[in-house]
């Protein structure tokens, strides 16, 4: 687990070689520019993400045979082309929605048009939606009205009145214009909306071509972007950007091959250099599951492995079962050809391969088969060394995972602190850990309780002097102190919070039991066909136990890697590294 060590370049030329130096720059894809200068408005063509323009046709009614000679095709005009269609779709379907319920609530009302005030003599319509039950109180008022309609549960009632009547019913606005002019409209909004959609079609036959253009055209929108960015005047070209400390060499090479003036600086703990990780393959799926969430500071530590092999356990417990474990291996194994041709994919392999085998390790240890346990003189029983309903060495079980991964995350961010020279603030996490440990030997030997509560203690006085270590006022220093010792409550609910592993463990454990009981009932019940019947109730069943078990390891086995671990491993949050590279022709990949 590695955050990439970066440095600091600025690149000096002459405006007049801005495009190929700018382009060779992009070629070698080292590059994470910083902004010197502000970046104008951009069209909407540009701020519309390509691949959208993909998802556009794609979605199409029809698709056309695809057209592969590239005579007459132009990507920028094609996506231009996509957007402005689908700009123009969105409001029609919004203008015939609209219509349509406009319709719907003057149909009852009738086709009419409004005379003048002049012609009515300054009298108006006043109309009212009246429900069946109230409507003969009209009989008794002085006024002029008729009903005009009616539905099964309301009455429609025009009033006839100089001023608004006091009437205790619900006011229907129906607006100026008639029913046959919206009527109109939608049937010219329709035509409008079908026209769009063959156009729409008619593009489609550029699908193959354009996607194939994607990577090219989205290295001519980074380009620009870079363009307006960095600084330039009548004579001077400046670039600053970070790079991989790695690639100083071969950065100093190009400078001197362009004649450009080059200056290196390492970071200073003032400045927020991006985050760039660079982990093992094999635990490259735990930067995926990091990164989902946040990207760490660059100088903290990178927490990908620990959240990596934290979240298989935490999902091998959640799933629990060894026969469910092998059901995601051969999943797993029927996906591997298509995933590990993509490399970017083949983290997700990885990732999968661990889980199955997670959980068959797991599913082993508590002697659980599809809800099965195996027989007492069986090698297999022989393997089990937990039992999933003795509750309580269970719930402690999952109170010590629990402990333990705070305990690195608070280690890590001790580490974290040491390394930054932070005024001995280190000390605060170490507090943490020290107080923690206390509580564990209280929770685990009440008869050490002398030395459990001096550890508490200790740990107590240590994040109480060091919270705000820099501080140099003592009463400020102190207020900091206990505010944060007021977390300690915050802690002890985390630490609770990996109950759930327990919880939803038991849950799809007692699931698959109750699925296996309801299939011997039915066998029991129905001779003969009842055979049929168990097997499809311990297949639905099953199959349903599994996915919701599927759901629960990855929503809590992030949550609690996530939410509770990032609460206490890391202080400030970092931005992704994002170079300046080319795509369609990739040379280096970050």
């Amino acid at each position: 687990m590695a955050i990439v060590k970066l440095k600091k370049i600025t690149l000096f030329t002459t405006v007049g070689e801005e495009k190929s130096f700018l382009s060779q720059l992009q070629e070698k894809g080292a590059l994470h520019i910083i902004p010197l200068r502000e970046i104008s408005t951009v069209s909407p063509e540009r701020e519309d993400h390509l691949k959208e323009t993909v998802a556009f046709l794609k979605s199409a009614p029809y698709i056309r045979k695809q057209l592969h000679i590239d005579k007459g095709f132009n990507p920028e005009s094609v996506r231009a082309h996509a957007l402005h269609l689908k700009i123009s779709l969105k409001e029609q379907y919004e203008e015939r929605d609209s219509l349509k319920k406009r319709i719907k609530d003057l149909l009852p009302w009738g086709d009419f048009t409004f005379p003048s005030l002049s012609e009515m003599g300054k009298y108006r319509f006043w109309f009212y939606r009246i429900p069946h039950r109230k409507s003969d109180a009209l009989e008794h008022l002085d006024l002029i009205w008729q009903k005009v309609g009616k539905d099964h549960q309301f009455d429609y009632v025009v009033v006839i009145a100089k001023e608004k009547p006091l009437l205790p019913y619900q006011r229907v606005h129906v607006g100026s214009t008639p029913l046959h002019i919206l009527q109109q409209r939608l049937e010219a909004t329709e035509n409008a909306i079908e026209e769009l959609q063959a156009k729409r079609i008619a593009l489609t036959k550029w699908l193959d071509l354009y996607q194939a253009n994607i990577a090219r055209l989205e290295d001519k929108e980074t380009f620009l972007k870079v363009q307006q960015q960095i600084y330039k005047d009548d004579d001077l070209l400046v670039v600053q950007a970070w790079i991989p400390q790695e690639r100083e060499k071969e950065i100093r090479m190009f400078a001197k091959a362009r004649n450009a003036a080059l200056l290196i600086e390492s970071p200073s703990r003032t400045q927020t250099p991006p985050t760039l990780l660079k982990n093992r393959p094999l635990e490259a799926a735990g930067e995926d599951l990091l990164t989902f969430y946040t990207v760490p500071n660059y100088w903290e530590h990178d927490s990908s492995s620990v959240i990596f092999y934290a979240f298989i356990l935490f999902f091998s417990i959640i799933l629990g079962d060894a026969g469910y474990g092998c059901l995601l291996g051969i999943i797993t194994l029927l996906l591997a050809e298509k995933l590990r041709k993509d490399p970017e994919k083949k983290r997700f392999f990885y990732l999968l391969l661990f889980l199955s085998l997670g959980t068959m390790v797991w599913g082993i240890l508590v002697g659980s088969y599809f809800g099965l346990t195996p027989p007492e003189d069986s090698w297999l029983k022989k393997m089990q060394l937990l039992q999933i309903d003795d509750y309580d060495s269970m719930m402690q079980l999952s109170i010590l995972i629990g402990i333990v991964h705070l305990l690195i995350a608070n280690g890590l961010k001790a580490v974290d602190l040491y390394r930054q020279d932070a005024y001995l603030a280190y000390l605060q996490p170490v507090g943490w850990i020290i107080a923690t440990f206390g509580g564990t030997l209280l929770y685990l030997y009440p008869s050490a309780k002398t030395a459990g509560i001096g550890l508490v203690v200790l740990g107590a006085v240590l994040i109480l002097l060091f919270t705000n270590a820099t501080e140099q006022k003592p009463i400020k220093r102190l207020f900091g102190g206990l505010t944060t010792l007021t977390q300690i409550t915050s802690l002890f609910g985390d630490i609770l919070s990996y109950l759930r592993l327990f919880a939803l463990g038991l849950a799809t454990a007692s699931m698959a039991i109750a699925f296996n009981h309801l299939a011997q009932q039915v066998l029991e019940s129905f001779a003969g066909i009842g055979v049929l019947f168990a097997l499809f109730v311990l297949l639905i069943g099953h199959m349903l136990n599994f996915s919701l078990g599927i759901v629960s390891g990855v929503v809590h086995g992030l949550r609690l890697n996530l939410i509770e671990y990032l609460k206490w491993s890391s202080k400030e949050e970092g931005y992704p590294f994002q170079s300046f590279r080319k795509k369609e022709k990739q040379k280096w990949n970050n």
